[in-house]
């Protein structure tokens, strides 16, 4: 998905998704960002960089339009997120397979742990491709 489809589908989401409430808040040390579908508000923490900031708002975006997890399947659904953040913020057929994560974060405004999940959803993209 190259960056215009990318924009499209993000707001073609955030169309799907009215009355989305988005704040700033104090959470766990390692959580920079939550979902409350009751209230159809994402908290993300206020400690993170703009990087950060832009991955995880993205993340918890596809969190609401996918809908809660089901019970024991919380781990699937966080990867899927994960997944469909990475190729919505970091195209596959932009990125070589050399590239290094830091410099792919930079280069797209994403953290580290997108960076370095969209290289590795490139490196299969490459392959089928090939």
């Amino acid at each position: 998905m190259h960056n215009a489809a990318a924009a499209a589908f993000m707001l073609d989401l955030l169309r799907q998704l009215p009355d989305i409430t988005i704040r700033l808040g104090e959470l766990g040390a390692a959580t920079y960002g939550a979902v409350s579908f009751a209230s159809r508000t994402i908290t993300i923490s206020n400690c993170v960089t703009p990087n950060e900031f832009r991955s995880t708002l993205v993340h918890e975006l596809v969190h609401l339009a996918r809908g809660p997890a089901y019970v024991g399947d919380e781990d699937l659904e966080e990867r899927l997120a994960s997944t469909a953040t990475a190729l919505l913020l970091v195209p596959p057929e932009q990125l070589l397979a050399a590239a290094d994560p830091a410099s792919v974060a930079e280069r797209f405004c994403v953290d580290y742990e997108v960076a370095s999940l969209a290289l590795k959803l490139a490196a299969l993209h490459h392959r089928e491709v090939a």
